[in-house]
């Protein structure tokens, strides 16, 4: 779900890396007409009847629809009706005077006045459709313009574009729907799980499987188990923290299933044959991927864990993903490390012992310190290649039978030698 609770610098990094990543369908191509501040009133004054598209460049549900939205409009331009479409992110205060929540939102204007939220479906037809009926209207089928909802401008948080965003997720049509409340949350590590797409029956085609990104997906139960929650929410803040960069081609999404009520997105877990109680999977489909079928799927079945879940993209992607106690500049020199000739692992090994000279004291300059410690002891015994992976295994061990009553110093201390460890392999990534 998108969550308005998350840190503002969290939301401008997505905000940031969700653009550059789908920069093309941030730019109205073809016969969709871009709205701005600058242009709006002139634009649909001038139009008898104008729909227009309120959106985001990194929402899911808007990228989703973008095709069938541009083929809506050269269709209907052809019969003299206009389709238009606003950057929220670079119209803020033109947003926010149109009351726009939730993304996508698409409005009905008559010679400039708002007249009623559009109520159909996202394909090409459904538009094209919706929109012939409402241009054949005359005298009075049109009606009285729909009253917009009154809403609190200081209700919600604000983001740093100045929208005002209300508490939840966002649903099929653009409306927030409540989620799980804060107080579900105990634990002090709980990370909002912000810049991930929302999938449902609409988008999940059009995102997984299609060959252009390497996509993560969570299936989960509505109310997901909190624990594991907080694995997600801080696997989400990691990967957005390297878009645009190593992970410019991956993106994590979740497909929030319910039982109940309106059964929302039962019908992909059916597709799949996934039983309730073996929630939260997850499933990577790569670029690689011809179509969205489970066959073309990794799974993961590791412990669910930030650190597992990221070791795992690590792994399947050869990306970089940062981990706890990790420096980025000293993986560079373990990735690889146990494929090389004992003169090649020594040549990297100075190389670590130089980067540690020119770090200053902190834990950063302890954790360089072990990076060399484990070079040292791979060149120095006979099967020191085995070193990385059994101690890796035995201090994880430790963590678990004794993480309990160890203080929380040296809990971490033996996590991030975990994770540290976890950077030594055969296999090269390009980061």
């Amino acid at each position: 779900p998108i969550n308005s609770r998350s840190p503002a610098t969290v939301l401008v990094s997505m905000l940031s890396a969700y653009f550059l990543l789908f920069c093309v369908a941030a730019v109205s191509a073809g016969d969709v007409i871009n709205l701005t501040g600058a242009n709006f009133e002139d634009e649909t004054k001038a139009a008898p009847l104008m729909l227009v598209k309120w959106f985001a460049p990194w929402c899911g549900h808007c990228q989703a629809m973008a095709e069938d939205y541009e083929a809506a409009a050269t269709e209907l331009k052809a019969k003299g009706i206009p389709i238009a479409e606003v950057d929220c992110i670079e119209n803020p205060d033109l947003a926010d005077a149109n009351r726009i929540q939730g993304f996508p939102t698409i409005k009905l204007y008559r010679n400039g006045v708002f007249y009623r939220e559009y109520n159909s479906g996202r394909e090409t037809a459904d538009f094209v459709a919706w929109m012939e009926e409402e241009a054949a209207k005359t005298g009075d089928e049109i009606g009285e313009p729909e009253k917009e909802e009154e809403w609190d401008a200081e209700g919600g948080e604000e983001d740093p574009e100045g929208f005002e965003f209300p508490e939840g997720e966002e649903g099929e049509d653009g409306e927030f729907d409540s989620g799980m409340a804060e107080e579900d949350f105990g634990s002090d590590d709980y990370v909002d799980p912000v810049g991930f797409f929302p999938l449902d029956r609409y988008t999940y085609d059009k995102i997984v499987g299609v060959g252009k990104f390497d996509v993560l997906v969570k299936f989960d139960n509505l109310f997901p188990d909190t624990e594991k929650e907080v694995a997600w929410g801080k696997l989400c803040e990691r990967v957005g923290a390297i878009q645009g960069s190593d992970g410019q081609d991956l993106l994590v999404a979740s497909v929030s299933i319910a039982d109940f009520d309106r059964f929302e997105n039962d019908d992909i877990r059916a597709r799949y044959g996934f039983e309730k109680d073996q929630f939260p999977l997850y499933k990577l489909w790569k670029k690689s991927a011809k179509s969205s079928s489970l066959e073309e799927s990794v799974p993961f079945e590791g412990e669910i864990t930030a650190d597992g879940l990221s070791q795992f993209l690590m792994d399947q992607l050869k990306i970089h993903i940062g981990l706890p106690g990790c420096v980025k500049e000293v993986d560079r020199l373990a990735n690889g490390f146990l494929a090389l000739s004992k003169d090649e692992q020594k040549a990297r090994k100075e190389l670590a012992e130089k980067v540690l000279a020119d770090t200053p004291e902190g834990q950063t300059k302890t954790n360089i310190e072990y990076y060399v410690k484990v070079m040292e002891q791979v060149i120095d015994e006979p099967d020191g290649n085995t070193f990385p992976a059994a101690e890796r295994v035995r201090l994880s061990d430790t963590i678990l039978e004794q993480g309990w009553e160890l203080p929380r110093e040296k809990k971490d201390e033996l996590s991030f030698k975990v994770n540290i460890l976890s950077v030594f392999t055969e296999t090269t990534a390009d980061f």
